[in-house]
C-alpha cells in the first residue's frame, strides 16, 4: 500500500490493495492539524496558558542565569583569574 500524507486537515478515504493488487477494502484516515489544536486549546483554556506562561518563566529565569554565569567565565578569563 502506497500513501501520501495529508497536507491539510480533513478526512481522506484510503483504498487498501495487495502487493498483486487484489482489493482488500476501504478506511477512512482523518488528518489533523496538531500544531492549530494545541493553539486552539490555548487560546480558549486559560488553566492551560497559565501552565504555559509559568513553565515559560522557568526557562527564561534558568536561560538569565545561565547566561550570567557564562559572562562571569569570560570576565574571569579575560581578566586572568580563574
Amino acid at each position: 500500500m502506497s500513501s501520501v500524507a495529508g497536507t491539510q486537515a480533513g478526512n481522506v478515504v484510503v483504498t487498501v490493495l495487495t502487493q498483486s493488487n487484489r482489493y482488500l477494502g476501504r478506511t477512512l484516515f482523518t488528518y489533523v492539524d496538531e500544531e492549530e489544536q494545541w493553539l486552539e486549546q490555548m487560546v480558549r483554556n486559560k488553566n492551560l496558558q497559565g501552565k504555559f506562561f509559568k513553565k515559560l518563566c522557568r526557562k527564561y529565569e534558568s536561560d538569565e542565569s545561565d547566561e550570567s554565569e557564562e559572562i562571569g567565565k569570560q570576565n574571569s578569563e579575560s581578566s586572568g583569574e580563574l
